[in-house]
């Protein structure tokens, strides 16, 4: 940012910023969605974020988001898998 004066600011880069990209939740969601439920190929959910949003994105990007969504969903499925196994069977007809 430039004032009138022609002093520049420049604020600092957060230390918690590992990499020159950075793509929020959203984003990240929108990908898994499209790539994971709509099964939609990586080169087209690429396409549709540069065409529709004007944001490239890489496939790498969205296959880390895609295995960080498991990751973090693995644990939910975990949970209702334990109950389920140490609950008691009754035969129904």
């Amino acid at each position: 940012m430039v004032n009138e004066n022609g002093q520049r600011f420049v604020a600092p880069f957060p230390d918690h910023v590992a990499k020159t990209v950075q793509y929020g939740n959203g984003v990240k969601a929108h990908a898994v969605y499209l790539s994971q439920y709509q099964l939609i190929p990586y080169q087209r959910v690429q396409e549709y974020f540069q065409d529709q949003l004007h944001l490239p994105i890489g496939a790498g990007s969205i296959y880390n988001f895609n295995q960080r969504a498991f990751a973090l969903l693995e644990q939910f499925e975990e949970k209702p898998v334990s109950k389920l196994s140490s609950i008691a069977i009754v035969a129904c007809r």
